[in-house]
Formats: structure tokens, C-alpha cells, sequence
């Protein structure tokens, strides 16, 4: 495949018809990029070892809509939808991964492509993580749709936020001996025209443009993230790399694409294709089985919050009872009967166990009923409803007593801990 070389800058972005504000990083204006012939695949790349992973790439500056340059084709958000749809929704794909390298680019269509690439893969009830190199401004917004990004050591994300670029022509037009007379029906109309100077009018319209795209953009980012607006303030728009990427939670871990791709296949294991409300096999025995990027990654508190919908704080709260309740148990005292009376654990909750098992909550509940019964007298211990458990969830008897089975194993290790 070709590829070729151009500058970006105030001729390219007219050429390639961009709107006014762009969701760019400014290190990208003058920078040299390069484009290939043709378009990626409809369906993404084949990672060879993982066959039902796809690999869906973002990258170079974007557009609103994807389209051939004389320098090449330049992808836009309309390709990558189409991309990640076209991955999601075949029967031989288990998960896709964004495997992003770009500055960003126009603001016009990247929110609404990066809500609309959440709502798919939620509809699909399939994996959708992200690998970044470099995943600025426009960019971090896609990456933003997926459950969980993961960025390269020297990687970096954020950006978030959105500029314009004037270039006044009127001076060049003057030295070529050109007036251009511009008729208006309206004192409004073409403000900020190239072959004038900027007016104080334009230059105010067109702020309050960059003000209302920045904004949407940081309630975005708030929204899929989890983040505060504490935190938002805090961003600004700069940008984070590696380890700060993930302490700021703008990213869940660190990681390369292999290693992403890898981590998918494994939360793919987790989920059926009905809604994932039923993923028997335990999300820490799969961890132990294939090592995620991040040892930490399934207690994140963002995505703990995206995915049961509860507030940031009260995931991070679950979190810190999950954790207490893994910590190996202290050596009992001297004194036993000062041991019997010390406090006892915190129980985690019915949601944090639904969310470490990946069973549904009524799962969840059940299991543990059974479990509280095992320790009671064989008179008063209640009759096992399996076939009440299948009949609710619309399973099989097998898959129902399977679901248990795995739910007890993970509750009687917590008890144990």
C-alpha cells in the first residue's frame, strides 16, 4: 500500500473542506503526516493469535466525513462507525479493539461518533477496548466510547478541548495587487472571511463556537470517564502520558496493542452474546488464567460505574471493600476472646460480587442464600431452586446450576479471606 506525505496546515485543512473548530492538538498544525492509497478494512485486521479479536484503527487527522485527497484518504468519523459496527456485529468477532495514533481533528461529528460507538458496542454486549499511542483531542473522544483505554508507557492522551485558525488573506491579496469585494445580505454573513482582517464581531462569534464545542467536549469526556468537574478543571487541556495518563484516570492501564488485544479476548470469555447478563465463567478466574495489562484492571472505579451505572464515588467505596476483603487475614491475637469480639469485615456487596463474578445480581443473590443455608442445620436449610433461577434468566437447568456453582466458589473465597 502507498502512501504519501503532506503538510498540515491552513491550505490542507480548507482542501479537505474542514469546519471552523477544530478538536485538534496544536502540535499537529504544521506537522508532516502521511496517507495511504486506500481506506483500513470494513471489518478491522485478524490479530494471528487471537482470531475473534478485531483490530479497528484510528488514525492520522480525522474528518467528519472519510474521503480521497490528492495526497491519499483521509479517515473520517463516519469510516470509523461504519468500522466498528461492521466488527461488532459479525458472528465471528468477540471483541474489537481502537487502536488509536492521532492528533484529533474536526469537531463537527466526533461527539456524536464517539456516543455512537458506546451505544453499538453496548448493544452488542461485546468488548470494546482501546490501545493508544497517541490519542489527542478528537481522538481521545473515540477512545473514550471504549469500556477501558489503555495507553503506551511513552504513549499520550487528553487534549481535551477545541481550537479555530483565521488566516487573514487580505494582506497577501493586497501584495498581488487583488481587491476582493465581498456583497453581504447580512453584516453577519461570511464574518471572518479569509481575504479580510478578523473583526472584533468574528473573532467574538467565533470564540463563543469554540466555547460550545470545548464544553460538549469535557462533559463527554466527564460522562464516559466517570470523571468529575473538579477533575475536568484540573485537565484543562493538557495532555498526559503513561502512568500520569492512568493516575488521572484518563486511561485504565498501561499497555501495548498486543497486550490489549489480548486482555480482550480474555473479557470476551466472560460474556454470552445475550446481553452479557449472565457471564458464568468468574471475571478473577479468567484474570488468573490470562494476566490482564493491569493486575488492578477489573476494580477501576470508572469503569465499575460505567458498567453498573452507579455514582463514581460509590464504586470507589465498593472497590475499597472488595480490596479490604481480599487482604490476607492478620494472625489472631493472644487473648482468643479479644480476637471473637474484634469487628468483623466488611461484606461486600450483592452489585460488587454480580460485578467481580460477572453473573447477574438475581445469581448473585441466590448463590448466596445457598451459601448462608449450607451453615444452617440440614432442618432449616431452604430447597435449592435451580429451575426457578433458570426460568427467570431464560436459561437452561445445566447453565443456571453452572452459574451457582461458580458465584459460591467466589463467595466462599471471600469468606475465607
Amino acid at each position: 500500500m502507498k502512501v504519501r506525505t503532506f503538510k498540515l496546515d491552513a491550505s490542507a485543512l480548507a482542501a479537505a473542506h474542514c469546519s471552523g473548530v477544530l478538536a485538534l492538538h496544536e502540535s499537529a498544525l504544521g506537522g508532516i503526516f502521511s496517507l495511504a492509497d486506500e481506506a483500513p478494512p470494513v471489518a478491522g485486521a485478524t490479530p494471528a493469535a487471537r482470531e475473534r479479536v478485531r483490530v479497528v484503527s484510528i488514525a492520522g487527522p480525522l474528518q467528519t466525513r472519510a474521503q480521497h485527497h490528492m495526497c491519499g484518504y483521509a479517515d473520517g468519523y463516519d469510516a470509523i462507525v461504519s468500522r466498528v459496527g461492521a466488527a461488532l456485529s459479525s458472528a465471528d468477532v468477540d471483541a474489537v479493539v481502537l487502536d488509536v495514533l492521532s492528533p484529533g481533528g474536526d469537531a463537527v461529528g466526533n461527539l456524536e461518533a464517539a456516543r455512537r460507538l458506546r451505544q453499538i458496542a453496548k448493544d452488542a454486549g461485546k468488548p470494546l477496548l482501546a490501545a493508544v499511542t497517541m490519542g489527542y483531542s478528537a481522538a481521545y473522544a473515540l477512545a473514550s466510547a471504549a469500556e477501558a483505554i489503555y495507553v503506551l508507557a511513552s504513549g499520550g492522551v487528553g487534549s481535551i478541548g477545541t481550537i479555530a485558525v483565521h488566516v487573514s488573506e487580505a494582506r497577501a491579496l493586497a501584495l498581488e495587487g487583488l481587491d476582493v469585494t465581498i456583497l453581504r445580505s447580512d453584516p453577519t454573513k461570511a464574518a471572518g472571511h479569509p481575504a479580510e482582517p478578523l473583526s472584533k464581531e468574528a473573532r467574538a462569534e467565533l470564540q463563543k463556537l469554540v466555547d460550545m464545542f470545548g464544553a460538549s467536549f469535557r462533559e463527554l469526556v466527564s460522562e464516559h470517564r466517570g470523571l468529575s468537574a473538579a477533575d475536568m478543571d484540573e485537565f484543562k487541556a493538557r495532555t498526559r502520558h503513561g502512568v500520569a495518563a492512568v493516575d488521572a484516570g484518563l486511561a485504565d492501564g498501561i499497555g501495548s496493542l498486543e497486550d490489549v488485544v489480548d486482555l480482550a479476548a480474555v473479557r470476551a470469555v466472560t460474556r454470552t452474546r445475550k446481553g452479557h447478563s449472565m457471564a458464568f465463567s468468574s471475571r478473577l478466574q479468567a484474570a488468573h488464567s490470562a494476566p490482564p495489562v493491569n493486575r488492578e484492571e477489573h476494580r477501576q472505579a470508572p469503569a465499575l460505574a460505567a458498567e453498573t451505572g452507579v455514582d463514581l464515588s460509590i464504586a470507589r467505596q465498593a472497590i475499597e471493600q472488595v480490596q479490604a476483603a481480599l487482604q490476607p487475614p492478620s494472625l489472631p491475637p493472644a487473648n482468643r476472646e479479644e480476637h471473637r469480639q474484634a469487628p468483623a469485615r466488611a461484606v461486600v456487596s450483592d452489585e460488587v460480587m454480580a460485578f467481580e463474578t460477572g453473573a447477574s445480581l438475581s445469581v448473585v443473590r441466590m448463590a448466596r442464600e445457598q451459601v448462608q443455608a449450607a451453615l444452617q442445620p440440614p432442618s432449616a436449610r431452604p430447597v435449592a431452586s435451580v429451575a426457578a433461577l433458570a426460568s427467570s434468566e431464560g436459561v437452561s437447568v445445566d447453565v443456571a446450576r453452572q452459574a451457582l456453582e461458580q458465584v459460591q466458589a467466589a463467595l466462599r473465597v471471600q469468606g475465607q479471606a
